[in-house]
């Protein structure tokens, strides 16, 4: 999966004019699924946040080299033609589950011309009316692993590291295998603006790889993130172990709400904003919610990229230095070595 990931983390900063949202496909996900994770691209450009992203993150030289690279490679501009990602699992494993991305322009001979030059010794196998392609990341490294990909249809790519699940992935987008219903938790229809969204279900029930006790333990989890006009917003939900565990979730929240406030005061942008969090507690159910100024975010985002900006260029700067005086030493060890020798 590190392909994918690494993917989600290229275009994820994207953003240009409006388009079409490309919303969670509950009908790619499979019947079963124990979590969902989803990136709606077309959303994220058409909010201000989108449009800050492009701006600040993609104007230098280095970023517009790489995506004229992946273009090259892919067929596919990722400013442009990149809709969604869903990501999804029918258990809690780590490294486990299914990719899909759904872009425009995806050109196939490109993709599997640049497989077969980087893993010349991939394997491939047919399923249907749709090649898999099996191949090894990391060759000799410490994490060495099997991925396998296929090019479903005009718009999709998928991933997995278990080629199994990639082949029962496909058998959903093709109809021939039960998909999430409408019913499912996973499946409700998010907040419009949304482009952000995680959910997962039944983590009572099995052993999950989790740190925190409360979630191990909990029955549901959802997380919304996104832009609805000029307001940024963000909602989480929790079906906790007991009323006791939800209490003590919203203990947690408003005790770092105060210790944010605390630290920036009330009249710092960061301490203000945090006044817009709500939460509450019903039973064992947690509801969080927040909204703010997404010009106040957008600012936010701007000073915080310049802060990341400036700190790179000077550990470059020291870094060079630091290289610099290596260099130097050596050159006078090699002297000092000369003259003894003399």
């Amino acid at each position: 999966m590190r392909i994918a990931f690494c993917l989600v983390a290229i275009v994820g900063l994207l953003a240009i004019q409006p388009l079409d949202a490309a919303p969670l496909k509950t009908k790619d996900v499979a019947a079963g699924a124990k979590w969902v994770a989803h990136v709606d691209f077309d959303a994220m450009r058409e909010s201000k946040l989108g449009g800050v992203f492009r701006e600040k993150c993609l104007g230098n030289e280095d970023a517009q080299r790489k995506i004229k690279k992946f273009q090259e490679d892919t067929g596919v501009d990722p400013t442009k033609d990149m809709h969604s990602v869903t990501l999804y699992d029918t258990k809690f494993v780590e490294h486990s589950g299914v990719a899909i991305f759904r872009a425009g322009h995806i050109d196939s001979k490109k993709l599997l011309a640049k497989l077969k030059e980087k893993h010349p010794d991939h394997k491939s196998e047919e399923h249907g009316d749709v090649t898999v392609y099996s191949w090894t990341e990391g060759k000799g490294k410490k994490h060495e692993h099997q991925v396998s990909g296929a090019i479903y249809g005009r718009d999709a790519v998928l991933f997995s590291r278990d080629a199994k699940q990639l082949t029962a992935a496909l058998d959903v987008l093709a109809g021939k295998a039960d998909a999430l219903s409408d019913e499912s938790s996973l499946a409700e229809v998010p907040r419009k603006g949304t482009f952000v969204l995680v959910r997962g279900v039944g983590m009572n029930k099995e052993k999950t790889p989790f740190h925190l006790a409360v979630i191990r333990r909990s029955k549901q989890l959802a997380f919304a993130f996104g832009q609805s006009g000029t307001e940024v917003f963000s909602q989480g939900l929790l079906v906790a172990p007991n009323a006791d565990s939800a209490d003590k979730v919203r203990d947690v929240v408003e005790g770092f709400r105060a210790l944010t406030q605390l630290r920036f005061g009330d009249h710092d942008k960061r301490g203000e904003m945090l006044r817009g969090v709500k939460v509450a507690v019903a039973g064992s159910t947690v509801v969080l919610e927040w909204q703010g100024s997404g010009d106040d975010v957008a600012k936010l985002m701007v000073e915080h990229h310049e802060k990341m900006h400036q700190w790179k260029k000077l550990r470059g700067a020291e870094e060079k230095s630091e290289k610099g005086a290596k260099g130097e030493k050596s050159k006078k060890g090699a002297k000092d070595k000369d003259d003894d020798e003399d």
